[in-house]
């Protein structure tokens, strides 16, 4: 493999990446599937651009691509590389468990809304000031500072006492 084919591999690799953290995966899939071309599955950078490529392949719903590119890599020479893909296609085999629909947040769709209620909604929030809601609680002043109590003054005093003399005790002791 020459040098050229071995930097757009990386580079292929480097654009998939980003475009998965981006969360484009149409674009990482396109961009793996051409590094994978080019890189043998036998290697180390192909092993990686392939889970990479299956990662996408998930992303997109494409299940059974993502288990073909698993099903490739549990050749790979390597025991480690071997192992990583039976994991991985262990989690794609798995059953798909049921979600309620109380657990999920429904997201509405924006762009059937007129421009003049994208307008009111892209307004900065300082533009009406909310009501400051009343407290649950209230705090009532003591009349006669005698009724407080002072026991538990009296305890974290001779302990901050206490530990004082200790720390004194471990500077100063005679060695």
């Amino acid at each position: 493999m020459s040098d050229r084919n071995s930097v757009s591999t990386e580079q292929g690799l480097a654009i998939g990446q980003a475009a998965i953290a981006r969360g484009d995966y149409r674009q990482a899939i396109a961009a793996l599937e051409t590094a994978a071309e080019q890189a043998a599955v036998a290697s180390a950078i192909g092993a990686e651009i392939r889970y990479w490529l299956a990662t996408a392949y998930q992303a997109i719903g494409d299940i059974e691509a993502a288990k073909t590119v698993c099903r490739q890599l549990a050749k790979h020479p390597l025991r480690e590389q071997r192992q990583l893909a039976a994991q991985l296609l262990y989690i794609l085999e798995a059953p798909r468990l049921e979600r309620r629909a109380d657990w999920q947040v429904e997201i509405p769709d924006l762009t059937s809304l007129s421009e003049d209620t994208l307008a009111k909604l892209r307004q900065a929030p300082g533009g009406s000031a909310k009501e400051e809601k009343e407290p649950d609680y209230r705090l009532t002043p003591v009349d006669d500072l005698n009724r407080i109590n002072t026991r538990d003054n009296r305890f974290l005093g001779f302990g901050l006492l206490f530990l004082i003399a200790l720390l004194g005790w471990i500077l100063f002791r005679p060695t």
